[in-house]
């Protein structure tokens, strides 16, 4: 299982509703919210090895017009709660 984080800024328009509706039907989605500061969003993605996270990015990539995009890996975990 690989687990990423997307921070991501989409360009102005009407792209919120499409975006959340995209994001809250993807299984692959386990967490995602709507920040302030330097990203607009955070969503953190499972899929079962890197070509599906790959399938994943250049889905959202193709879907919507992002400004800003940053994704990193999770290479330990330090603390899950239940």
């Amino acid at each position: 299982m690989v687990r990423f984080h997307l921070f991501l800024e989409l360009k102005s328009g009407n792209q919120d509703e499409e975006f959340e509706n995209f994001i809250n039907g993807n299984e692959s989605v386990v967490y995602a919210a709507m920040l302030d500061g330097n990203a607009e969003y955070s969503v953190t993605v499972e899929c079962a090895n890197t070509a599906d996270m790959d399938t994943f990015v250049d889905e959202l990539k193709e879907q919507f017009s992002l400004t800003k995009f940053k994704s990193s890996f999770v290479s330990r975990e330090l603390k899950k709660s239940a």
